[in-house]
């Protein structure tokens, strides 16, 4: 059975309320390589230390915590050993949905992943993405939908690699020209915000884009330039009550 666990167990999801639940035979699976935590965990303010054992084969790791607020990513600066997060080196797939987090000041601390390609941090309650979210250079992915962020600081322009980039949900009213620099975006997703308009510099340098949703916006027009985009399969722009009205009323 040990032998089971160290050599073949490759996926393992677990329900809890307590760090101190994880079962100690979690630090046998050497193999492992994605882990969903799952639960009401409202002990749980940081990644478990016991993961530091099976963290260099971990690529995906999920924690849904069921609205909980989660603080896996406020502190790290103050803890003496390296957390269970700075020794992910083989993280790929980090999923932080649905856990209540207001603040990502400590982005800056997961730059060291550097084979980190997908960020999932929907359905929180993030109001300022900060700077930092410029070092997390090898993403291709970003999800912040659903949070109430205002606007996209420049720095998320410096993240070249940038293949799908979701931002529905939130409290946008404007798109920024620097999202030009992102020339292979396949998928923009605004929808649900309170953009207007739409800059040229979208149409003339994401030429990737096949996926565009604007619905659920106050766009009155799209620039003529968006004939540029040949690559373009899916646009939507339905019109409707968005989230933020929703939340007005």
């Amino acid at each position: 059975m040990t032998s089971l666990r160290q050599e073949r167990l490759e996926v393992l999801q677990l329900t809890f309320t307590q760090a101190s639940e994880i079962p100690s035979w979690v630090l046998s699976l050497r193999g492992l390589h994605e882990l969903h935590l799952s639960g009401r965990l409202g002990m749980l303010q940081r990644i478990p230390g016991e993961l530091c054992e099976v963290a260099g084969s971990l690529v995906r790791l999920e924690i849904q915590n069921e609205g909980t607020r989660l603080l896996v990513l406020m502190g790290l600066k103050r803890m003496r050993l390296p957390s269970a997060l700075l020794a992910l080196t083989n993280l790929q797939v980090l999923d932080l949905q649905h856990n209540n987090l207001r603040t990502l000041e400590e982005l800056l601390s997961l730059a060291h992943l550097r084979r980190l390609s997908c960020l999932r941090l929907a359905y929180n309650r993030v109001l300022v993405l900060p700077a930092s979210v410029g070092v997390l250079r090898g993403l291709e992915l970003l999800d912040l939908s659903n949070n109430q962020l205002q606007s996209i600081p420049p720095a998320l322009f410096t993240l070249r690699r940038l293949r799908r980039l979701l931002l529905a949900g939130n409290l946008l009213e404007e798109l920024p020209a620097e999202v030009k620099a992102l020339q292979l975006l396949t998928e923009l997703d605004l929808s649900g915000n309170r953009l207007e308009r739409l800059p040229t510099e979208l149409f003339n340098c994401c030429l990737e884009l096949r996926t565009l949703n604007m619905s659920h916006n106050s766009l009155s027009f799209l620039p003529r330039e968006i004939a540029a985009l040949s690559q373009l399969c899916r646009l939507d722009l339905r019109k409707g009550t968005n989230k933020t009205d929703q939340n007005q009323s």
